[in-house]
């Protein structure tokens, strides 16, 4: 059975997928069941794909990697995403590009409520915002950085 909202790779052929709505059945994809990427990937947990997410008005800036990601055709970050609540945002991003996002998000942010912030590289999958996967406090209090693996 799926979950909304999580994520998933096929390992043979890279399609990746977002549960929208959870139908009850397995994802399948070139004959294989598709990879569920719940938590960062032990690959991706090195400093430049660490989430630095800092206060700007209006919202929150993602910036990926302590000095930067590579943004080169081999190896990138596809894409930034922020969810508050039934909000989903995400920032798709192509080599050459800075691997940056900002998410204007306090209009729906409450009281209490924090945002939950992922990336995806294309070589190293998934990174959470690890302060994210225990409750972000970070973000919303304008800290420099929201990443410590």
């Amino acid at each position: 059975m799926s979950e909304a909202k999580n994520f998933y790779v096929c390992a043979i052929c890279g399609n990746q997928v977002e549960m929208l709505e959870d139908g009850g059945g397995e994802l399948i994809c070139c004959g294989e069941p598709m990879t569920l990427k719940s938590k960062s990937c032990e690959t991706a947990q090195t400093p430049e794909h660490d989430l630095k997410i800092s206060k700007i008005p209006g919202g929150i800036r993602v910036q990926v990697g302590q000095n930067g990601h590579p943004m080169k055709p081999e190896h990138y970050i596809q894409w930034i995403e922020c969810w508050v609540k039934d909000h989903v945002f995400r920032k798709h991003l192509k080599p050459k590009e800075e691997p940056v996002a900002e998410f204007m998000v306090d209009e729906i942010l409450k009281e209490g409520e924090k945002p939950l912030v992922r990336m995806f590289c294309n070589i190293h999958g998934m990174r959470y915002c690890t302060d994210c996967e225990k409750g972000c406090e970070v973000a919303c209090a304008g800290a420099e950085t929201c990443a410590s693996a």
